[in-house]
């Protein structure tokens, strides 16, 4: 079995709770993981219209392909997925291909855009 997903748009779908497990998991200092957590944060502006409060806006916040912490967050979150796989592999879950004789088992491939699982 082949399987090929596409992660193009991956950036914008990293959740922040997931960027939170992640960056204990590496075991990073609180206070850098509260930083790089600023960086990510939801941010709310108030909407006054001749000093009537009329509303408010909540900008998200998204991990937009260029800017310079998606790709280091992005790397960490696809790290974690690859590091799953690799146990699955280990424990005879998932068995991969062999492109020929006594080469290596492949489970799983990475490229910018696509994922590809072999079993």
């Amino acid at each position: 079995i082949a399987l090929k997903f596409n992660i193009s748009k991956a950036y914008d779908r990293l959740s922040r709770g997931y960027i939170r497990a992640v960056l204990h998991k590496f075991c990073l200092c609180q206070k850098w993981i509260w930083w790089m957590m600023l960086c990510v944060k939801i941010v709310q502006y108030s909407i006054q219209v001749n000093n009537n409060h009329v509303g408010h806006i909540l900008l998200g916040w998204d991990l937009c392909q260029g800017d310079p912490l998606s790709l280091y967050l992005f790397v960490l979150g696809v790290g974690c997925f690859s590091a799953l796989f690799k146990k699955f592999e280990a424990k005879g879950k998932l068995h991969g291909i062999q492109t020929y004789k006594n080469a290596p088992y492949v489970g799983h491939l990475m490229s910018v855009d696509d994922w590809f699982i072999f079993s």
